[in-house]
Protein backbone atom coordinates (compact mmCIF):
# COMPACT_ATOMS: atom_id res chain seq x y z
CA UNK A 1 0.00 0.00 0.00
CA UNK A 2 1.05 3.71 -0.99
CA UNK A 3 2.13 5.92 2.24
CA UNK A 4 -0.17 9.01 1.40
CA UNK A 5 3.03 11.00 2.39
CA UNK A 6 5.05 9.64 -0.91
CA UNK A 7 2.12 11.12 -3.01
CA UNK A 8 2.20 14.26 -0.74
CA UNK A 9 6.07 14.97 -1.08
CA UNK A 10 6.64 13.24 -4.60
CA UNK A 11 3.49 13.39 -6.93
CA UNK A 12 5.57 13.58 -9.91
CA UNK A 13 7.49 10.65 -9.29
CA UNK A 14 4.44 8.59 -8.32
CA UNK A 15 2.31 9.71 -11.32
CA UNK A 16 4.95 8.51 -13.79
CA UNK A 17 5.63 5.23 -11.84
CA UNK A 18 1.91 4.37 -11.66
CA UNK A 19 1.66 5.88 -16.08
CA UNK A 20 4.44 2.55 -16.64
CA UNK A 21 1.92 0.57 -15.15
CA UNK A 22 -0.94 1.95 -17.30
CA UNK A 23 -2.81 3.32 -14.17
CA UNK A 24 -3.32 7.34 -14.11
CA UNK A 25 -3.55 8.94 -10.76
CA UNK A 26 -5.20 12.58 -10.33
CA UNK A 27 -2.28 13.79 -7.35
CA UNK A 28 -4.20 17.28 -6.98
CA UNK A 29 -7.26 15.30 -6.12
CA UNK A 30 -5.76 13.30 -3.82
CA UNK A 31 -3.72 16.04 -2.47
CA UNK A 32 -7.21 17.56 -1.69
CA UNK A 33 -8.16 15.32 0.00
CA UNK A 34 -5.04 14.25 2.17
CA UNK A 35 -5.20 18.54 3.09
CA UNK A 36 -9.25 18.15 3.88
CA UNK A 37 -7.79 15.03 6.27
CA UNK A 38 -4.75 16.93 7.85
CA UNK A 39 -7.14 19.84 8.20
CA UNK A 40 -9.52 18.12 9.93
CA UNK A 41 -7.39 15.99 12.43
CA UNK A 42 -5.64 19.54 13.45
CA UNK A 43 -9.12 21.07 14.14
CA UNK A 44 -10.18 18.09 16.32
CA UNK A 45 -6.73 18.42 18.07
CA UNK A 46 -7.11 21.94 19.01
CA UNK A 47 -10.56 20.99 20.16
CA UNK A 48 -9.15 18.26 21.88
CA UNK A 49 -6.57 20.24 23.68
CA UNK A 50 -8.49 23.77 24.36
CA UNK A 51 -11.08 21.16 26.16
CA UNK A 52 -8.24 19.61 28.42
CA UNK A 53 -7.75 23.35 29.19
CA UNK A 54 -11.65 23.94 30.06
CA UNK A 55 -11.18 20.57 32.17
CA UNK A 56 -8.67 22.03 34.50
CA UNK A 57 -10.59 25.63 34.72
CA UNK A 58 -13.20 23.73 35.77
CA UNK A 59 -10.83 21.85 38.24
CA UNK A 60 -9.96 24.60 39.49
CA UNK A 61 -12.91 26.59 39.81
CA UNK A 62 -14.33 23.35 41.80
CA UNK A 63 -11.08 23.87 44.02
CA UNK A 64 -11.54 27.76 44.82
CA UNK A 65 -15.77 26.97 45.26
CA UNK A 66 -16.22 28.97 42.03
CA UNK A 67 -19.35 28.53 39.97
CA UNK A 68 -18.18 26.45 37.11
CA UNK A 69 -21.30 26.56 35.01
CA UNK A 70 -19.96 28.77 32.26
CA UNK A 71 -17.11 26.86 31.74
CA UNK A 72 -19.20 23.61 31.74
CA UNK A 73 -21.23 24.75 29.19
CA UNK A 74 -18.28 25.63 27.04
CA UNK A 75 -16.79 22.54 27.66
CA UNK A 76 -20.46 20.83 26.61
CA UNK A 77 -19.62 22.86 23.31
CA UNK A 78 -16.36 21.66 22.52
CA UNK A 79 -17.27 18.09 23.07
CA UNK A 80 -20.67 18.47 20.61
CA UNK A 81 -18.39 19.93 18.23
CA UNK A 82 -15.83 17.38 18.31
CA UNK A 83 -18.58 15.10 18.16
CA UNK A 84 -19.73 16.53 14.91
CA UNK A 85 -16.02 16.31 13.31
CA UNK A 86 -14.90 12.80 14.29
CA UNK A 87 -17.54 10.79 12.02
CA UNK A 88 -16.03 13.28 9.36
CA UNK A 89 -12.81 12.33 10.31
CA UNK A 90 -13.43 8.51 10.05
CA UNK A 91 -15.34 8.75 7.08
CA UNK A 92 -12.11 10.62 5.47
CA UNK A 93 -9.86 8.26 6.29
CA UNK A 94 -11.90 4.97 5.40
CA UNK A 95 -12.15 6.69 1.80
CA UNK A 96 -8.91 7.74 1.55
CA UNK A 97 -7.32 3.88 2.92
CA UNK A 98 -9.63 2.14 0.34
CA UNK A 99 -8.21 4.33 -2.31
CA UNK A 100 -4.65 3.81 -1.09
CA UNK A 101 -5.18 0.09 -1.31
CA UNK A 102 -6.27 -0.21 -4.49
CA UNK A 103 -3.28 1.48 -6.20
CA UNK A 104 -0.68 -1.09 -7.42
CA UNK A 105 2.67 -1.04 -6.16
Amino acid sequence: MFDIRLIRENPELVRQGLAAKNVSLDCAAWQKIDQERRDLLNAIENLRASQNAANEAISAALKNKEDPGAKITAMKALSNRISELEPKLKEINASLNDQLLRLPN
